[in-house]
């Protein structure tokens, strides 16, 4: 039995949601994957055949993690991983951190583009590990018995746990309490680059649904974009108000699944997205959804959905296929990827 240790920065979030399908995934197959946060194994360290950094960013840390594995592998998921912190949609065009990439085993990135970017900025072969949630399936399966709305306001939806509508010294606090996330390789981060984490983290999203919002017609679209504590909610809530809209919208500007658009995928809703992570491979363009870059793009879209049925029932009858389509990522890649051999 090989022992793997998943260390997530955080709980709740997408990262331990990936972790739990790993470990559901290889169960029985002769590995044994435990999900810890680094805080949780900082408590308490112990030795591991596997230690798998599951936010690149761990590697970070004055922790000397290969010292309590004999195989330390990382996976790069978000490209804020990779990027300087600033304020700037398109990040390829920021300075690249310099990165301890080098003191891993092995290097997976879960999009094309990420992968592309190690080898360019980073001299690194990175194998691909798509994304996947344990909750996919059990969306899909839900997606049958849903029943499609009268006409009406269509239900555009979105949900972030992140909030750009609270004090600053509050943000400020929260914020340093991610030593990981924000340290840049010198194991601090100045007053500029934490300035620009608020920008990037809350205004590129959560401020861009506030303005979709304020800008559509409500007669025609009805906008449910949960955000904050408001978005900290049971599962089965965030998954009962997915199946009963009819638009997924993603703003995000920065992002490596997302799986919420996965999710929206396998639940048969239209998305919205900004053309960010592995969006290009569960949205096609102009078929089951559309990919938008400005506020304009996603409000002439809502509208042209509210006022073309036939162009929405087409879209989602689309996705709907892909979902059918879409299964679960190969288990032999992440084998291959944890253990170093099949």
């Amino acid at each position: 039995m090989t022992s793997v240790l998943y260390l997530c920065d955080q709980r709740d979030w997408a990262l331990e949601s990936i972790g739990r399908w790993l470990a559901e995934s290889l169960e029985g197959d002769g590995i044994r994957l435990e999900i810890l946060t680094v805080a949780e194994w900082r408590r308490a360290p112990r030795r591991a055949d596997v230690i798998y950094a599951a936010f690149s960013t761990i590697l970070l840390t004055s922790t000397d993690l290969r010292g309590w594995c004999d195989r330390l592998v990382t996976t790069v998921h978000d490209p804020c991983e990779l990027s300087r912190f600033d304020d700037c949609d398109d990040w390829r065009r920021l300075p690249m951190r310099p990165h301890q990439l080098h003191r891993v085993d092995a290097v997976s990135a879960i999009s094309a583009e990420l992968c592309e970017v190690l080898r360019d900025a980073y001299d690194l072969d990175a194998v691909r590990t798509p994304t996947w949630s344990p909750q996919a399936e059990w969306i899909r399966t839900r997606r049958r018995l849903r029943v499609d709305h009268e006409p009406g306001a269509i239900q555009a939806f979105s949900s972030s746990k992140l909030d750009d509508r609270l004090p600053v010294a509050w943000r400020l606090r929260r914020l340093i309490g991610w030593p990981l996330l924000l340290r840049d390789q010198r194991g601090r981060l100045d007053a500029r680059q934490l300035a620009a984490v608020l920008v990037r983290r809350s205004r590129k999203r959560v401020d861009r649904l506030h303005a979709i919002a304020d800008a559509v017609r409500p007669d025609l679209v009805r906008c449910r974009f949960v955000v904050g504590d408001a978005a900290r909610r049971p599962w089965e809530e965030y998954a009962a108000d997915l199946l009963a809209s009819d638009v997924y919208v993603c703003t995000s500007t920065m992002e490596g699944g997302p799986l919420p658009v996965l999710e929206a995928v396998m639940a048969g809703v239209v998305v919205l997205s900004t053309p960010v992570g592995q969006v290009s491979d569960w949205v096609e363009d102009g078929r089951s959804g559309y990919l938008c870059r400005t506020v304009d793009e996603f409000v002439t879209r809502l509208h042209a959905y509210a006022t073309d049925r036939d162009l929405l029932a087409a879209h989602r009858a689309r996705a709907r296929e892909i979902a059918d389509a879409l299964q679960p990522p190969d288990i032999r890649v992440w084998r291959r990827f944890l253990l170093g051999h099949d």
